[in-house]
């Protein structure tokens, strides 16, 4: 079990109580029809059987809500979003609910990410959902991970979004590469299911090699109006965080010796966290030689993952 599964569970068992709430007093968490799509009776036969299957037994499983932070005495759901429209339209005036409690940041940040986690059995065949919870996931796990870093020991954001999603961290690394790249126009196209994923890809690829060419040309300027740092200072330190990534995720890779390449990733995003904090760090010659040999390690690794 994961540390972010484990810290869920704590809060189900430790940090929750059971009760019958009002549904008016139950709001919809807008970030679910964001990611998933609408409750819609008309049109889809599975929300008008769960309906029909409320309105005979019940409703068997309690809904999961978490505490709204602006109206005392209301709550957001968590899990149960078509189960609460459902026993809405048959005409339940109460639900059973299970009320988790957010007493830190770090169990408010836990509590959102189980929007996309209390879905596990969701198919996730569908390109465009994964992709959005990825992105989902991933922006709520930096946050969390600048409170308590102490959980990422070892591990990184993508290994761990791949765990809990349960996909492999290559396929994660392409949901990456479509959400950083993509224009606002494309990645709409691609969401509303106007592009496949393979177009979607390909579409990212000719924007990474539009991006290196403008951010090569830009780097000249920058080095000619620089006395301090040279092109290559710059460049390292603006683009080897992409060159690990591109290395450790080629479709040529597998999962083999993916143990050593995610050590290495690590040492990389707390290098790249120093540096952030510390930009002039780049003209330290042994931050520029630490850069070059963990490069090398990756590549070497990769090759090696390549070929077992």
């Amino acid at each position: 079990m994961s540390f972010l599964s484990a810290s869920i569970s704590k809060l189900e068992t430790s940090k929750s109580q059971m009760q019958q709430i009002n549904v008016d007093r139950i709001h919809l968490d807008p970030m679910n029809d964001t990611l998933y799509p609408r409750f819609d009776p008309e049109n889809c036969e599975e929300d008008r059987d769960l309906i029909e299957s409320i309105r005979e037994a019940g409703l068997l499983q309690p809904l999961c809500v978490r505490r709204h932070e602006q109206l005392p005495d209301e709550h957001i759901v968590i899990a149960g979003h078509r189960r609460l429209q459902a026993c809405k339209v048959v005409g339940i005036k109460k639900v059973e609910c299970l009320i988790l409690s957010a007493a830190t940041e770090e169990d408010k940040i836990t509590l959102k990410m189980d929007l996309v986690l209390s879905n596990r059995t969701r198919d996730r065949s569908n390109p465009a959902i994964q992709a959005k919870e990825v992105a989902y996931l991933e922006n709520l796990m930096r946050n969390l991970k600048k409170i308590n870093p102490e959980h990422f020991k070892g591990l990184t954001i993508r290994s761990i979004v791949a765990n809990e999603l349960g996909i492999s961290q290559r396929t994660v690394a392409s949901v990456e590469k479509i959400n950083n790249n993509l224009d606002p126009a494309t990645y709409k196209a691609f969401i509303e299911g106007d592009l496949t994923q393979k177009q979607a890809l390909i579409k990212a690829d000719e924007a990474m090699v539009a991006g290196g060419k403008k951010k090569a040309k830009r780097l000249e300027g920058k080095a000619s109006n620089d006395t301090d740092l040279t092109a290559r200072q710059i460049e390292l330190g603006e683009i080897y965080i992409e060159d690990v990534q591109r290395c450790t995720c080629s479709p040529d890779s597998t999962d083999k010796g993916q143990g050593v390449e995610e050590q290495y990733l690590h040492i990389f995003e707390e290098l790249e966290a120093k540096i952030l904090d510390n930009p002039k760090l780049l003209l330290c010659k042994e931050i520029q030689d630490a850069i070059r040999i963990l490069k090398q390690a990756i590549c070497t690794q990769a090759k090696i993952s390549a070929t077992a």
